[in-house]
């Protein structure tokens, strides 16, 4: 079975944390800036999704807290038409902020854009997207048409893009990533003297081997 979700014009504004998403489900929207799911100027998370199929499509979200979107498990993970808006979005930890998190299985990004993160005195980083693969599983990765701008940080490094194996659930296992990105733009980051990279390949390990594949084309990367 897979659950619909309809967002509907206008905007939401949470007052409280949206449930984790534990059954496949497809989240559809009217379209960016059309259907917004806002949580209230940081105070709660928004889309957290585990162990199951999620499609998310035509929507905005929002002044979210920690990271907009956030998928885990041996599935996939669908995302076209979606805005994260990080104008007004908070943390509560220590160690990162941003737009999207997942460790998938496979994760298929069209048409999305991620801009105006800005966050200081983390331990890790301020971030547009991280993919991650660990305990030996393998992540399949597509992003096309899609731009992150606009991520920065006074005393924290930034980063676009991160590629990550075994690094932030920190079990330094092995994993696999095979990432393809296509006619996508990454600009405007800065992480003032910690630094910004457009796109970070981060195979960190302890025993065994982990392996990052990138092809990319066609894409624009300005003002890092």
């Amino acid at each position: 079975n897979n659950d619909t979700i309809i967002i509907p014009t206008g905007t939401i504004i949470l007052t409280a944390n949206l449930p984790v998403i534990t059954e496949p489900a497809t989240v559809t929207g009217q379209g960016m800036d059309v259907s917004i799911v806002d949580g209230d100027v940081g105070a709660y998370t928004v889309f957290r999704a585990a162990d199951s199929d999620l499609t998310i499509q035509g929507l905005t979200i929002s002044g979210f807290l920690n990271v907009a979107l956030q998928f885990s498990g041996a599935n996939s993970l669908e995302v076209s038409s979606l805005e994260i808006d990080g104008t007004n979005s908070q943390t509560n930890n220590a160690f990162a902020h941003g737009g999207l998190l997942a460790a998938a299985s496979s994760v298929v990004i069209n048409n999305t854009y991620v801009h105006s993160i800005s966050f200081s005195g983390l331990s890790f980083s301020v971030f547009g997207m991280v993919f991650q693969a660990v305990q030996g599983a393998t992540s399949d990765v597509s992003i096309t048409n899609s731009t992150v701008q606009g991520i920065t940080s006074q005393d924290t490094s930034v980063v676009g893009i991160s590629l990550a194996t075994g690094l932030l659930d920190g079990s330094l296992t092995p994993g696999y990533i095979n990432f393809d990105i296509q006619n996508t733009t990454i600009s405007n980051l800065n992480g003032g003297a910690a630094g910004a990279l457009g796109i970070a390949s981060l195979p960190a390990v302890n025993g065994g081997d982990s392996e990052i594949n990138i092809n990319a084309q066609n894409n624009t990367l300005s003002a890092i």
